[in-house]
């Protein structure tokens, strides 16, 4: 199911279905403005969506710098979406990887940006044709007790977490969250950039998985931001310190080993 809107100048909105593995459907938006064949899928986090600002705004953004964009929703309200409670990493990694090949044929160059969890179903979807990744803000976990503010009710067998708005969660989806570590890391194929939020001590997760990337890397942190990039500025790093990204990694870009790119700071002049 697909269809074209207006939208300001340029902007091109395709809005996108596809049928799942299981017979769900996965919504989702591509959205242009010139011509390419370099296209950023986005991939939202845990109580994301993908109308939220940093996806919204990034496919303004991205198309006025010569990448198309695709963003989706992991799950939805709409006939036959995902919901939250009945999913896991491994399902939405499947959708993810069903996405790609959907748009493998159509662009010569594609890359994913992860924010949060969604971060990790990007690796977990072990994409190996991928120009490059990069990772906003997205933790590892390594300890299986540790499930931060969801707690698990009998009653409902799922997990409960009561903040602004209260999400169940399946004991699949927290379980394998639990369980990102070495492993999910090991999974990644091509060069990858991760930024870190400056207010958040998500980086420290990664300090001893650092040295199981086998690609290119760059690791950034934007100071003075908190991890959905709200804070006044934060957001335009965040996109010019992926965009600088995109534009190195280009299709025939070979992933080296023995490679590393510096890790420093990204600060408002």
């Amino acid at each position: 199911m697909t269809g074209y809107v207006a939208a300001n100048g340029h902007l091109r909105e395709q809005y996108i279905t596809l049928e799942t593995l299981d017979d769900f459907r996965v919504y989702g938006v591509l959205n242009s403005q010139m011509p390419t064949q370099k296209l950023i899928v986005f991939v939202h986090g845990l109580t994301g969506e993908k109308e939220n600002h940093l996806y919204y705004n990034g496919a303004r953004f991205f198309p006025a710098n010569g990448f198309d964009t695709f963003r989706y929703d992991l799950f939805s309200n709409e006939l036959g979406g995902r919901k939250l409670a009945n999913s896991s990493l491994t399902l939405f990694s499947q959708d993810l990887s069903l996405i790609l090949e959907h748009f493998y044929s159509r662009y010569d160059e594609i890359h994913v940006v992860g924010h949060s969890i969604g971060g990790c179903v990007a690796m977990n979807a072990n994409p190996s044709r991928l120009a490059s990744l990069i990772l906003w803000d997205t933790g590892l976990q390594n300890d299986s007790t540790d499930f931060g503010p969801f707690v698990y009710h009998d009653e409902l067998g799922a997990y409960l977490a009561q903040l602004k708005i209260s999400y169940l969660l399946s004991v699949e989806l927290i379980s394998e969250r639990a369980q990102q570590g070495a492993a999910t890391v090991k999974k990644i194929q091509c060069p990858v950039k991760l930024i870190f939020a400056g207010n958040t001590a998500i980086n420290e997760t990664w300090k001893s998985n650092l040295r199981h990337i086998t690609s290119p890397y760059e690791l950034v942190t934007i100071s003075g931001a908190g991890h959905g990039f709200n804070e006044l500025g934060k957001n335009e790093l965040l996109f010019e310190e992926t965009l600088v990204w995109v534009q190195k990694c280009m299709t025939h870009y070979l992933p080296c080993p023995d490679q590393r790119l510096v890790s420093r700071d990204s600060k408002e002049p």
